[in-house]
């Protein structure tokens, strides 16, 4: 997508303005990113800051960056460069991410998932569009974009269990590529379609809007 090639190349103009600067990076040959650039660009990213939090987010941060930068070069992208000498990148894809910044996920407390369940109830019969919403996160596990573009068709049934087809389609692109199916309950699979019977798109609004 083109957002995405946007931040990959991003990632690497912030490494090469940080590493070298005063250097105009356009002008960078690639076999001049070397272990010393990225060390440079690594240090900068820590530069005046003290505070533990905000080390850990920089660190973070950091390694998304080398994450997309080595894209750029891994095996799938080294087929777009055939007229072009990329035999320096190597620096780039041995580039070494901050150790021990795995972010820790906790379970909100029991009090606030029985208030977001009622607040599910709360809106069937009264908000359509946000009953399927929430439906569609808390009983399927979709993620924002995929709720927004949810459509009937995506809704299955199997074994007394309701499955939702999350495939890039339409336009509609799956976050990282990865295709798959979301499973929950028959029950909720069943009052999406009843609630959203005569639309396309299991969100009203947006059916109305396409």
């Amino acid at each position: 997508k083109k957002r995405t090639s946007r931040d990959y190349t991003a990632a690497l103009r912030i490494i090469l303005q940080a590493g070298i600067p005063g250097r105009n990076f356009e002008n960078v040959r690639i076999d001049e990113v070397t272990p010393m650039v990225i060390r440079n660009w690594k240090r900068s990213c820590l530069d005046g800051v003290t505070d533990e939090d905000k080390i850990l987010s920089r660190k973070r941060s950091a390694n998304a960056k080398i994450r997309m930068f080595k894209g750029l070069f891994g095996s799938k992208a080294m087929k777009l460069y055939a007229d072009w000498d990329v035999s320096g990148s190597e620096h780039l894809l041995a580039a070494a991410p901050y150790s021990r910044c795995k972010k820790v996920y906790r379970l909100p407390p029991v009090s606030l998932i029985k208030r977001t369940f009622e607040l599910l109830d709360s809106y069937d019969g009264k908000e359509s569009d946000k009953y399927a919403a929430l439906t569609l996160a808390l009983h399927f596990g979709l993620r924002r974009n995929e709720v927004v573009h949810a459509r009937r068709d995506w809704i299955e049934f199997a074994g007394g269990k309701a499955r939702i087809a999350v495939f890039t389609e339409r336009g509609f692109s799956v976050k990282g590529g990865e295709d798959g199916y979301a499973h929950g309950p028959e029950k909720a699979g069943r009052k999406l379609l009843e609630n959203s019977e005569g639309f396309d798109c299991l969100i009203q609004r947006r059916a109305q809007e396409a």
